[in-house]
């Protein structure tokens, strides 16, 4: 659930997770699952939201604040007759601005939002007999509704959904009944026992530079998750199973030992750390499994994925896909209450073994938000060291209004076209010139800036830290709004997807990789790789474009800096070689198959 959290000194669109409200897919099976979402913006009706009388009480008919109370209902279009196309593509019949000529009796509105006041289109919709109402943004990101003049006469609930998922469910609903649950899970059912991707733990990075992974003793990650029974029945042999896969192989299966679990109670279940004697680059699949003695009435939080990468230059918090390549996610700003319309977002970072690497740059996505054109917006990038003294969150020392930032690295971005939530890189400098060398166990912030009012940046939301902060009470995500800091950011499941590019240092030969050549290529039968330096390798892995492993052994070419490979049992396509030295530097080339 998304709301809006006010503080003294910022204002910022914070996410508050309430685990017993949710909106989730119940079928078909393409849409299944837990959906983020806005809701009505101080209605009364939802967990943490205190009624202003901008809508009106919905105490009568619908409370979420009462455990086991929900809708589930079919998802219907609305059709209002407004002729046209608006901005966005989308028949204006569907924005609701006006009474509806559809029957909404016992359904689910689906409304998109645009042209008139969210309190107006939801009221259309009770007019004509919805039991409740989806909004669905313009864009990939996620606001609280304000009722408008309409609001206070509004007595069905209403959500807000992201662009992405709002028209995944309206796309499925060309092909059949959608049904969703809108509500209070706790005591909704008989057997309903989960942990949302809130409640597992996961790396403390989504993207790891292999420079920080060479080892077991650089790498590791915690395993566990917090398990909640929601439903009115107790529950026995609760378990947490947890696999770790790579490539396809698995590297990692491990259970919890079986406990019971009463009605309303949760616990958390850790597990034996994960970690390998080394890592190779790619994509980590996490899966967490619950299950117990009984048949879950509501297993749509039973599986969760909390997968990780591996990578030869990026960091990030936000997840990658299983390309390697930054997720836009959702879009996020602060909201200004003054004249002041910069907005900072950070992410936070500190290592014991930080000097290995050096900062260059860094990814990020932008949105216009109302549809403005980036084309001509500034950006500009900074790195600071973040020198408050404080073990974590939970320190008394720790103060997340005041931070005391000595900045040390700076870059800039100019939007010369118009490339809308595209991921789009920007060079880092140090203020002595050249790549960021860090320090061991030193905080650093790594932010994008702007004072363009109106501009969104990415943010991911599905890489939800809710737990490691729980265990490891370290700052994420910071946000500076109207120039006041807020060291908590956005709240723990919704972080920066700023990706950092590095490179390594000197101790560790990783100021250049060796380029690679391949010839033939394309091949059918034998390839030869080829550097301008003598190698010391010590394995060779093979993975398909999408990042899954192919094949890979253990070799020793003696130094030597050319080495043939017999390719004839690879079917026909594009692969990437990845060559791994002795000292743990990597290098890798594309070779194409055809035969």
């Amino acid at each position: 659930m998304k709301k809006l959290l006010l503080t003294s000194l910022i204002c910022v669109t914070a996410i508050t997770t309430f685990a017993q409200a949710v909106v989730t897919g119940i079928s078909p099976a393409s849409i299944q699952g837990n959906y983020d979402f806005g809701v009505q913006v101080a209605c009364g009706a939802w967990p943490g939201e205190t009624d202003d009388g901008t809508w009106g009480s919905t105490q009568d008919s619908i409370n979420f604040n009462v455990n086991g109370t929900f809708i589930q209902d079919t998802l219907m279009l609305v059709e209002d007759g407004t002729p046209g196309v608006n901005p966005q593509g989308v028949d204006s019949t569907h924005e609701g601005c006006n009474p509806l000529i559809n029957d909404l009796n016992g359904k689910i509105a689906v409304i998109y939002r645009n042209t008139c006041e969210f309190g107006a289109k939801v009221l259309n919709a009770q007019d004509a007999g919805a039991v409740a109402a989806i909004i669905v943004n313009r864009e990939n990101a996620l606001v609280g509704m304000l009722g408008g003049v309409g609001g206070v006469n509004v007595h069905i609930p209403a959500v807000f959904l992201s662009s992405v998922d709002g028209n995944r469910l309206i796309a499925e609903m060309q092909n059949g009944p959608v049904v969703m649950f809108i509500g209070n899970r706790i005591g909704a059912f008989g057997n309903d026992i989960g942990a949302g991707r809130e409640s597992v733990m996961r790396a403390e990075n989504a993207s790891t530079p292999r420079q920080l992974a060479m080892s077991s003793a650089d790498f590791s990650v915690d395993m566990g998750a917090r398990v909640t029974n929601y439903g009115v029945n107790d529950q026995t042999n609760v378990t947490v199973t947890a696999t770790v896969e790579y490539g396809g192989s698995v590297l990692y299966t491990q259970s919890t030992t079986p406990v019971d679990l009463s009605a309303g109670s949760d616990t958390l279940l850790m597990l034996p750390t994960f970690s390998e004697p080394t890592y190779d680059i790619g994509y980590y699949d996490v899966t967490y499994a619950v299950t117990s003695d009984s048949v879950d009435d509501f297993s749509y939080d039973n599986v969760i994925e909390a997968d990780f990468q591996i990578s030869d230059h990026l960091l990030s918090l936000g997840q990658l896909d299983s390309n390697m390549v930054p997720q836009p996610g959702v879009f996020y700003r602060g909201v200004n209450t003054g004249t002041n319309v910069d907005f900072t977002t950070c992410m936070h970072f500190r290592d014991s073994l930080a000097s290995r690497i050096q900062a260059t740059g860094m990814y990020f996505a932008a949105s216009g938000g109302m549809g403005d054109s980036l084309t001509g917006t500034y950006v500009q990038l900074f790195a600071y060291e973040w020198s408050d003294v404080f073990t974590d969150v939970n320190d008394a020392a720790y103060n997340p209004t005041s931070l005391l930032l000595n900045q040390v690295a700076s870059g800039e971005y100019d939007y010369l076209a118009d490339l809308q939530q595209e991921f789009v890189h920007g060079q880092l400098n140090s203020l002595i010139g050249g790549p960021l060398t860090m320090t061991d166990n030193t905080r650093y912030l790594f932010c994008v800036a702007t004072n363009t009012e109106g501009l969104y940046v990415s943010h991911d939301g599905n890489a939800d830290y809710t737990l490691n902060r729980e265990v490891y009470a370290q700052p994420l995500g910071i946000v500076q709004v109207d120039l006041g800091w807020n060291a908590n950011g956005f709240g723990p499941d919704v972080v920066p997807s700023t990706a950092i590019t590095v490179t390594g240092v000197n101790s560790i030969e990783e100021i250049e990789a060796p380029t690679i050549l391949a010839y033939p290529n394309p091949t059918g039968n034998l390839v030869t790789l080829r550097s301008g330096t003598n190698l010391n390798l010590s394995s060779i892995s093979i993975m398909d474009i999408t990042g899954n492993l192919v094949k890979k052994r253990a070799i020793n070419n003696n130094g030597s800096a050319t080495i043939t490979l017999d390719v004839n049992d690879l079917a026909n396509g594009q692969y990437i070689f990845v060559l791994t030295e002795e000292n743990g530097r990597s290098s890798h080339v594309k070779v194409t198959i055809a035969k």
